[in-house]
């Protein structure tokens, strides 16, 4: 491993942020899930409309949260993770459990914006969750452990931007190609 002065800035401060979580005990790991959770339904209740909603921007940048919203709870289940060298190993089973876990809760997201005024539920939505969560499993398991490697983790990050600003277009402009994937 690099010495740590050498690292990107970004890498380091991932590392940190890593590591402050991975300092929980046992116990207590399920609290920034739980807490990130609870602030996702609390703003998923916030009603949206009037001057500056419509605007392109706004679509872009209301859509795009969601791969930084789902980002972030795969990053708070990656601490159930085993571990080796004191970071989360992350196989193909348990990648599939966090990413799955964040979809069904993307799903359970999107069918309580069924029943709040001017919001809209969609499944496009639920692709920009998968994909805000399936690239935070990978950069969780390049940040650090065996599988660490700084020069994929900067890859990661540089191609998870316009993934997810692609996810964010999709999500705002996707249902006029594809209506049935907007429910409400």
């Amino acid at each position: 491993m690099p010495a740590a002065d050498r690292l990107p800035l970004g890498v380091r401060a991932l590392r940190i942020f890593g590591s402050g979580l991975l300092a929980l005990s046992p116990a207590t790991r399920w609290i920034p899930a739980a807490c990130w959770m609870s602030l996702t339904f609390i703003l998923s209740m916030q009603q949206f409309g009037g001057s500056g909603t419509s605007s392109v921007l706004w679509g872009i940048t209301s859509n795009g949260y969601h791969c930084f919203e789902y980002g972030v709870l795969a990053l708070c289940l990656c601490l159930f993770a085993p571990r080796e060298l004191g970071w989360p190993r992350l196989r193909a089973r348990e990648t599939v459990f966090v990413v799955g876990f964040v979809v069904l809760y993307g799903l359970s997201d999107e069918i309580h914006q069924l029943y709040v005024p001017t919001r809209t539920s969609s499944g496009l939505d639920l692709f920009s969750d998968f994909t805000g969560a399936w690239l935070a499993t990978r950069a969780v398991a390049r940040a650090g452990g065996v599988d660490y490697d700084a020069r994929a983790l900067v890859r990661i990050v540089l191609l998870g931007i316009p993934l997810c600003l692609g996810c964010a277009a999709l999500a705002n402009w996707g249902g006029d190609w594809f209506p049935w994937l907007v429910w409400s």
